[in-house]
């Protein structure tokens, strides 16, 4: 993955850790972090987007991303 392809910024990423209680955090762990929720969200992200067309909008709205994350999770369960 090219630093410029990245939506997520790896700093983003090595905050989230260190919230987490990481008392430190290798590059490799923050680049794969990445690309596991950018992988993720694009999932939700195209859901959403279905779901406002299916209503006929255009506009995503917060409520198309609740459905399309309770939607991800519940595969995930599967």
């Amino acid at each position: 993955m090219c630093i410029r392809d990245r939506l997520i910024p790896l700093n983003l990423t090595k905050r989230i850790l260190k919230k987490a209680g990481a008392k430190s955090i290798s590059r490799g762990a923050q680049i794969k972090l990445v690309k596991i929720l950018e992988k993720e969200l694009s999932i939700i992200a195209k859901q959403a987007v279905k779901n406002a067309e299916y209503l006929g909008r255009k506009r995503v709205k917060s409520e198309d991303i609740k459905q399309a994350f309770e939607a991800f999770r519940e595969r995930g369960r599967d």
